[in-house]
């Protein structure tokens, strides 16, 4: 498929995602959070990968995972958010919701300082949210900034990246390019799935 074709269907693609985001009710994404919520401190092989785990804050129509923050630092592990400076999106250490301020496009940032400030070669587990995921290949569909590929496709990073979704953003196929990055697992209401039509459990 031609880019200009791959990139038309991305644009379509996200449109139709966001309106359906847009249809669900608020107790109904609160109730779609909880499960996925427990299904990451459930079965916590996701983070064995050791380093760093980057969670994200989270826009109005994504899960609410913030609440894994005192969880896996309860648990002695180091958490990052990222905060966006300018066009680029950069990991920084927090150790508790003291350490979050809401940022300029009203997600939950960490607060920057050089002294938080993570690099990407210490990132051992990425919680990635997106628009729509591939049941397929494990494709992700972004908002278009290309904040997430970035910090995947960086040269240092070594670790895992985990898709977090609702199940109706989980498709049989997402439109897919030679930069996209593809993640071995998604989590969403519904249990773990790993690309290829399986579940993991």
């Amino acid at each position: 498929m031609k880019e200009e074709t791959i990139q038309q269907t991305k644009g379509e693609l996200r449109r139709r995602m966001k309106d359906t985001l847009r249809a669900t009710g608020e107790e109904e994404r609160k109730r779609w959070s909880d499960a996925v919520y427990q299904h990451l401190i459930t079965h916590e092989s996701w983070v064995d990968s050791g380093g760093v785990v980057a969670i994200f804050g989270g826009m109005k129509y994504e899960p609410e995972i913030l609440r894994l923050l005192p969880w896996l630092v309860e648990r002695g592990y180091m958490v990052a958010l990222f905060g966006i400076q300018g066009q680029t999106m950069a990991p920084y250490r927090v150790h508790g919701v003291e350490d979050v301020v809401v940022g300029p496009l009203g997600v939950l940032e960490p607060r920057q300082t050089p002294e938080s400030e993570v690099r990407v070669e210490e990132l051992g587990t990425v919680l990635v949210p997106g628009l729509a995921f591939g049941a397929d290949l494990g494709s992700r569909l972004g908002r278009g900034k290309g904040h997430y590929d970035r910090i995947l496709g960086h040269p240092g990073f070594r670790g895992s990246p985990v898709g977090v979704a609702f199940q109706i953003q989980y498709l049989d196929s997402v439109p897919c390019e030679q930069h996209d990055i593809l993640l071995p697992q998604i989590v969403t209401e519904a249990g773990w799935h790993v690309p290829g039509g399986r579940r993991s459990v």
